[in-house]
C-alpha cells in the first residue's frame, strides 16, 4: 500500500481521539461495562490513547497488513507485546480474560466506526479496515497468551494483592465516614439504611462504637420520621432537597437540617441517598428570640411611626423652604458660571483685539510708507486709500470687541440720561423700521450718570435696533425710558454682572419691545461675541453693550419669554465725582513732524510693529534702534545713555512688561520723554502715568500722522 495512505491513516487516528473515547464509552455504557470499570471519561481516554500509539508505531513500521503465518513468533510482534502487557495489568486489576475480550471488541469497533464515519477514498477505507481487525486480532492474542502462560499460584496470588488493596480502600473509606462529625446515612434504592457513621449511632442509637453498624447483617427501613420525605424526593426526581425537622436526640429534643441527596454508582446508575444532618437548634433559638423581637419592635416602630408622621408635616414645610433655596442657589450658580463664561470670552475678546492692532499697525504704518514713496499722480494711491479704508473699519471692529471685554477706553464725564435719550432720538426713529413706534420717558429725578457718552449712545443704540427687529414686520412699540431706583442684594444677586454691585440706588436705562421674545437657550448666549440668532451681522451687539456696561461698572437685567417680547434694564452708577485721566491721542491729529533728529527706542516683541516703527521714524530724521522687550530696551538705554531721545514702549510685552520698564527708565532718566503704545486701550493705564511729565498714550493701531502727533507732545 503506498505511503501516502498510510499517513492518512495515521492522521485519522491521531486527530479522532475525542470521537473515539466518545464512541467507546457510549458502547461501555450500552452493553453495562461500567458496572464493573468506571464511568469516568478520563479513564477511558488513557485506554484509547494508548491503542491509538500502538496503531500508529504499526502503521508508521510498516505498508503491509500484519497477516498471520505459522512460523511467525508472535511474542516479538509490538501488537502483540503490547496486547501482553494489557493483559498483566488488567489481571492484577481483577478483570477476567472474558470481559477484557468482549470490551476489547467494542474498542475494535470503535476503530472501524470512525474509519466508516470519514471521508477517505474506499480503497484507502478498506486496507485501513482489513489492517484494524488484523491489528486488534494480534493484541488479543498476546493477550490470551500471557493470560494462558500465567500459573493458578500466580493468579491466585494476584487476587489476593488485590483483595489487599480493597480491603485498603475499605478502611480508609470506613475511616472517612466514621469520622465525619456530621450525622451521615447511607440508605439504598430499596429505602433500607445499609449504614451509618458513628455521629448518625450516637445521635439515634446510643454508645455504639465506631463502625458497629457497618457490620450488622439485618438492615432496617428508613427513620420514621424519615419515610415520607424520602418516598415524595424519591418521586420528585430531584438532584437534592434540604428541610428542618425536630428529632430526639441523646434525652431532649432538637432542630436539624435535614439534606437528602440521590447517589450513583460507578456506572452512572441510581444506587441510593445520602442523608446528613446539621444541628441547628441554636440557629432555631436564635430565629425564635429575633421573631419574638421582632414582634415588640413592630408595635415600637407602629408607636414611633404615629409620632414621626405627627412630625412629618412640619418636615414637609422646611422642606419646601429648602427646595425654594435650593432653586435661589441653582439659580445664581446658573448666573455665576455665566458671568464666568462671558469673562472668558471677554478676555479671549481682548487679546484677539490686541493682537489684531498689532497687525493692523504693521498694515496702517506700511501704507502711509507706501504712500511716501509714490508720486502725487501715482494710479497705486487709490488702492492704499482703501486699504486705509479697511484698515480703519478692522480697527472698529477691535474697539468694540476691547469694549466686550471691558477693556475700552472712557471718556469719562457726566451723562444726564435725558440729554443722551433726546440726542439720540433723530438717529434711533431712522434705526427703526416705519412698522415700529418708538416711545420715551424720563423720570422725574432727571437720572444722570458718569462715563463715556458715545459708548452710552452705542448701548442705547443696539438695544433699540435689537428691539426694532425682534418686533419684525407687523406693529409694535419699543419703550426707552430712565429713571433711578434703589436695588437690595436680593435684586442685584438676578442679574447679570450684578454681585460685584453695592446695594443702593441705580441710574437705570431701560428698552423694552412687543417682539418674539426669546427661548431660554438663546437667552442664555445672547452675550456671546459673535453669536446671532440673524442671517446677516458680526453677531457684536450686545456683546459690545455686555463689555460697555461692565467697564461703567454697571448691571444688566433681561426679562423675556417667547412671544411676549424682552425688557432689556443697564444699571448703571449714579455721577460720581470726575477722576483724572492721562492726554492720549486723539483720532485726528495735525500732521506735521516732531523736531527731528536724535535718537529713538522703539520697544515692541511684535517684529513688524518694530519694523513699521523704525521705518516711519526714519523718514522723519530720527536714529531707529529696536529691542524686543523691557530687558533688552534698559540694556539698549545703559548702552546709549544721554543720546537717546525719545522711547516708543509697548505696554504687553513678554519678561518685562511696560509699566515695569517705565519705572526702570525713570529712575534711569527722568527727563525722558516716553510714548507707551498698546493694543489695549489701557484707560487704567492711562489715568495712572496722567501726572508724569513727558509721557503719553498711543493706542494702536497708528499711522504716521497719529505718531507724529504723540511724539510731538512729548519731545
Amino acid at each position: 500500500m503506498p505511503t501516502a495512505t498510510t499517513s492518512e491513516l495515521v492522521r485519522l487516528f491521531e486527530q479522532g481521539e475525542d470521537e473515539l473515547v466518545e464512541r467507546v464509552l457510549a458502547y461501555a455504557r450500552r452493553q453495562d461495562y461500567t458496572r464493573y470499570t468506571t464511568p469516568l471519561q478520563a479513564a477511558w481516554r488513557a485506554s484509547v490513547a494508548g491503542l491509538t500509539q500502538a496503531l500508529v508505531r504499526t502503521l508508521s513500521g510498516s505498508a503491509d497488513v500484519p497477516e498471520f503465518r505459522p512460523d511467525d513468533d508472535v511474542t516479538r510482534d509490538p501488537c502483540c507485546a503490547f496486547g501482553i502487557l494489557e493483559a498483566q495489568r488488567h489481571r492484577a486489576r481483577g478483570i477476567d480474560l472474558e470481559l477484557f475480550l468482549g470490551l476489547m471488541k467494542y474498542y475494535e469497533q470503535s476503530f472501524l466506526d470512525l474509519l466508516e464515519a470519514s471521508a477517505l477514498p474506499a480503497a484507502t477505507k478498506g486496507f485501513g479496515t482489513l489492517f484494524v481487525r488484523r491489528f486488534f486480532d494480534r493484541v488479543e492474542m498476546g493477550f490470551s497468551l500471557e493470560w494462558l502462560r500465567t500459573s493458578e499460584l500466580d493468579r491466585l496470588e494476584e487476587l489476593r494483592r488485590a483483595n489487599r488493596e480493597l480491603a485498603e480502600e475499605k478502611s480508609l473509606y470506613l475511616t472517612i465516614f466514621e469520622s465525619a462529625g456530621l450525622p451521615l446515612l447511607l440508605i439504598d434504592e430499596e429505602g433500607r439504611v445499609r449504614n451509618l457513621n458513628f455521629a448518625a449511632a450516637q445521635l439515634f442509637h446510643g454508645s455504639l462504637t465506631p463502625g458497629a453498624f457497618y457490620y450488622r447483617k439485618d438492615q432496617q427501613g428508613p427513620p420514621p420520621w424519615l419515610a415520607e420525605d424520602l418516598e415524595s424526593f424519591r418521586a420528585a426526581r430531584d438532584a437534592e432537597r434540604v428541610f428542618e425537622r425536630d428529632l430526639a436526640a441523646r434525652g431532649e429534643t432538637r432542630r436539624f437540617e435535614v439534606r437528602l441527596r440521590r447517589t450513583l454508582d460507578v456506572s452512572g446508575r441510581f444506587a441510593g441517598f445520602t442523608v446528613s444532618l446539621q444541628d441547628v437548634t441554636a440557629r432555631a433559638e436564635v430565629e425564635r428570640v429575633l421573631s419574638e423581637a421582632r414582634d415588640g419592635l413592630e408595635q415600637r416602630v407602629q408607636a414611633r411611626t404615629r409620632q414621626l408622621d405627627q412630625a412629618l408635616e412640619a418636615l414637609r414645610g422646611e422642606m419646601r423652604q429648602r427646595a425654594q433655596a435650593e432653586e435661589e442657589r441653582r439659580r445664581l450658580e446658573a448666573q455665576v458660571l455665566q458671568s464666568q463664561k462671558l469673562e472668558s470670552l471677554g478676555v479671549l475678546a481682548g487679546g484677539i483685539a490686541h493682537d489684531f492692532n498689532n497687525l493692523l499697525t504693521a498694515i496702517v504704518g506700511n501704507a502711509d510708507l507706501a504712500r511716501l514713496a509714490l508720486p502725487r499722480e501715482s494710479p497705486a494711491l487709490e488702492p492704499l486709500d482703501d486699504v486705509g479704508r479697511a484698515a480703519d473699519r478692522a480697527a472698529e471692529l477691535c474697539r468694540q470687541m476691547l469694549a466686550y471685554a471691558g477693556r475700552g477706553r472712557l471718556e469719562r464725564r457726566r451723562v444726564p440720561l435725558r440729554e443722551l435719550i433726546e440726542e439720540m432720538t433723530a438717529l434711533l426713529g431712522v434705526a427703526v423700521p416705519k412698522n415700529v413706534r418708538l416711545e420715551t420717558s424720563v423720570g422725574h429725578d432727571e437720572p444722570a450718570t458718569e462715563g463715556d457718552a458715545s459708548q452710552l449712545r452705542q448701548v442705547l443704540l443696539n438695544l433699540v435696533t435689537n428691539a426694532a427687529e425682534a418686533i419684525g414686520e407687523r406693529e409694535g412699540t419699543v419703550f426707552v425710558s430712565a429713571r433711578s431706583d434703589v436695588f437690595d442684594r436680593a435684586r442685584l444677586d438676578r442679574m447679570e454682572l450684578g454681585r460685584a454691585l453695592a446695594p443702593g440706588r441705580y441710574v437705570v436705562l431701560s428698552v423694552v419691545d412687543e417682539g418674539c421674545g426669546m427661548r431660554p437657550e438663546v437667552r442664555a448666549r445672547i452675550f456671546e461675541p459673535f453669536y446671532s440668532t440673524k442671517f446677516t451681522g458680526r453677531g457684536l451687539g450686545l456683546a459690545t453693550v455686555f463689555g460697555i456696561v461692565r467697564g461703567h461698572g454697571g448691571a444688566l437685567d433681561i426679562e423675556t419669554a417667547e412671544g411676549r417680547g424682552s425688557s432689556f434694564r443697564v444699571l448703571l452708577p449714579l455721577a460720581p465725582a470726575l477722576p483724572a485721566r492721562a492726554e492720549i491721542a486723539p483720532g485726528g491729529v495735525e500732521d506735521g513732524p516732531p523736531a527731528a533728529g536724535g535718537t529713538v527706542l522703539v520697544v515692541d516683541d511684535e517684529p513688524s510693529v518694530l519694523g513699521v516703527g523704525r521705518a516711519l521714524l526714519q523718514r522723519d530724521g530720527f536714529t531707529v534702534l529696536t529691542a524686543g522687550d523691557g530687558e533688552a530696551a534698559l540694556d539698549v538705554v545703559d548702552q546709549v545713555g544721554p543720546g537717546l531721545r525719545v522711547v516708543l514702549l509697548d505696554l504687553t510685552m513678554p519678561r518685562r512688561d511696560g509699566l515695569s520698564t517705565l519705572t526702570a527708565l525713570r529712575e534711569r532718566r527722568p527727563d525722558l520723554p516716553v510714548v507707551l503704545t498698546s493694543g489695549y486701550d489701557h484707560v487704567d493705564v492711562a489715568e495712572s502715568v496722567s501726572g508724569l511729565p513727558r509721557v503719553t498714550v498711543l493706542q494702536k493701531p497708528f499711522g504716521r500722522a497719529r505718531l507724529r502727533a504723540a511724539l510731538r507732545r512729548v519731545l
